[in-house]
């Protein structure tokens, strides 16, 4: 909710530093709920995917335009996503819970590498969904023959005050400076945290920080910067523990 509020461009960074310090001071494991886990691909796309979808499609801009009135109308109602996702998460884990309390008991042991394998369900969703939004723009940025959709003019944030000549509508001048300045304080500040994060995992593949960068600049380019931390997540969440080291010693299960 900060982050409606302030801005990602001020909230994400200051989430991503507190999460790292989080994490240093912490053991962090697997998933081990189930229900919650499989709860979590359906509340991203009822709760993040379908209200983008309703803000973003048709566009106020062109064949079967909103009027700029209606498409604000839509834009706050995807505003307060946060709070669909937590509310559909909430009433899909109840519903999985009770419904799973009507089934003989599964092997207890089984729980975590099913909880795990929904969480990386979801970072696969959320990888394609965002690999999806990159390349079309991507694409539509090279092959458009309109100059104001060049990609320098698109993402260079010069002029500060946004970008000059044929844009006098409040809301065209607005997506510009978002993609200017708003957008790579997200992807860098997102891959950033990503980095730092699979650095960190003592069992990662054996690489190097150098070809670790390599690989994320490669994707950044290639599938965008939320593919790229949406997949470098899906790696951390099958390199994390599932019992903690308390656990491990005396064989009593995890925390």
């Amino acid at each position: 909710m900060l982050s409606q509020v302030t801005g990602g461009a001020v909230s994400l960074p200051l989430y991503f530093a507190y999460h790292i310090l989080w994490v240093d001071s912490a053991e962090i494991l697997r998933v081990r709920d189930t229900d919650a886990a499989s709860a979590l691909p359906f509340s991203f796309l009822l709760g993040a995917i379908f209200p983008a979808i309703l803000g973003l499609a048709p566009t106020w801009d062109g064949p079967g335009s909103r009027s700029p009135g209606v498409h604000q109308r839509y834009l706050a109602f995807f505003q307060v996503d946060p709070l669909w996702v937590a509310l559909i998460q909430t009433l899909l884990t109840k519903a999985f819970r009770w419904l799973r309390s009507g089934q003989v008991a599964a092997d207890p042991g089984c729980a975590p590498r099913r909880a795990s394998r929904w969480t990386q369900a979801s970072y696969l969703l959320a990888a394609a969904s965002s690999a999806a939004g990159h390349v079309y723009t991507a694409a539509r940025i090279y092959t458009s023959t309109d100059p104001r959709t060049d990609l320098v003019r698109m993402k260079v944030p010069y002029p500060p005050n946004g970008p000059s000549g044929g844009l006098s509508h409040i809301l065209a001048r607005s997506s510009f400076l978002f993609l200017q300045f708003d957008v790579p304080i997200y992807e860098f500040a997102s891959l950033a945290w990503a980095f730092i994060l699979l650095s960190r995992m003592p069992n990662r593949p054996r690489m190097s920080n150098l070809t670790l960068a390599f690989i994320m600049v490669i994707g950044y380019l290639t599938i965008g910067a939320g593919a790229t931390v949406s997949l470098a997540l899906y790696v951390r969440e099958g390199l994390l523990p599932e019992k903690g080291k308390a656990a491990n010693k005396d064989g009593g299960p995890g925390t």
